[in-house]
């Protein structure tokens, strides 16, 4: 195999349906066997930490959807105008939000479970403080602990919320200004009955029979966003590292126009029936993250996901 940096220049061949394009491959530099492990290393640090973050992100705005969701159902049961609320039943959609939440929170910490040692090596210091991190949490916080195990109920057993009460009582400042509230609750017995909580057992049965799951969605997130800032504080040395060295590769070649791609010939690069013609039927060709490269040089881990502005262009 042999492997080449180039460019990709793209020319728009004007207004048509479907819209058609004209692509041209220039070839610049071919990498020897040491570049190659290099870049391949470098690249697959960018887009795993790019991955674990965006898994983060998937958290925080699950927990923004859930937040939301909660005042907007509180919104029209106060304006007695179910219109205005989201189009699903209420007890329905909180809990498909709270699932989202909870799955999102144990995807995150397993997915950095995995990916820190085929990185880093099973003996890294890297895996060894991440483990340290989420044990500090589980050991500290009793939201951290409920809502580990209570993803295992809702994944095995059933809906995490067995109750959703909305409710109206007079302001203490003016009896005649309604103010309305909408508690999302565990139901504690339900949950002790259907599941088998371990060492967390008692710990459960000391709650309220009603467990304001909003109220350890916060807590638990605090604790999350520690984790997250602690290991991607770890990751930063290495993350700059591969960032570094990806743009002194493509620094090598000029691409003022169009996209630097690494391009790879299982056999010859042309073709045998036509010297001057490359052998595309045994190319493979894949984009250089030299803009992601650049933003982690710039602003570092801020720099691995677009910005908000640009998240919501893509929408």
């Amino acid at each position: 195999m042999k492997i080449y940096l180039g460019v990709v220049h793209t020319q728009d061949l004007g207004s048509s349906e479907p819209p058609r394009h004209h692509h041209k491959v220039d070839l610049r530099s071919e990498l020897t066997q040491a570049e190659i492990s290099e870049y391949e290393e470098a690249e697959r640090t960018l887009l795993t930490v790019r991955a674990n973050a965006e898994l983060f992100h998937i958290l925080v705005w699950n927990l923004e959807e859930f937040i939301r969701g909660i005042a907007s159902h509180l919104r029209a049961y106060a304006t007695r105008n179910m219109d205005t609320g989201p189009p699903r039943l209420p007890h329905l959609d909180i809990n498909r939000l709270a699932l989202n939440c909870l799955s999102s929170m144990r995807t995150y910490l397993d997915h950095l479970e995995t990916s820190i040692p085929r990185r880093h090596g099973a003996e890294s210091a890297n895996l060894k403080n991440f483990r340290q991190y989420c044990a500090e949490a589980y050991d500290s916080q009793f939201s951290y602990r409920f809502l580990y195990r209570l993803r295992n109920y809702a994944q095995h057993c059933g809906l995490p919320i067995g109750q959703i009460t909305f409710s109206t009582r007079p302001s203490e400042q003016d009896a005649s200004v309604p103010l309305h509230s909408l508690q999302i609750a565990v139901l504690r017995d339900r949950v002790l009955s259907e599941f088998d909580w371990g060492s967390l057992k008692e710990e459960v049965v000391a709650q309220q029979p009603t467990i304001d799951i909003s109220y350890h969605m916060t807590e638990t997130m605090g604790a999350l966003e520690l984790i997250n800032s602690r290991v991607m504080e770890d990751e930063l040395p290495s993350l700059v590292e591969s960032a570094e060295r990806i743009h002194d590769l493509v620094g090598t070649i000029q691409f003022d126009e169009g996209e630097p791609c690494n391009f790879r010939f299982e056999k010859d690069i042309v073709s045998e029936d036509e010297p001057k013609k490359l052998n595309t039927e045994n190319l493979a060709f894949s984009r250089i993250p030299i803009d992601l490269a650049l933003a982690v040089i710039r602003t570092g881990y801020d720099g691995i996901l677009p910005s908000e502005e640009s998240t919501r262009r893509d929408e």
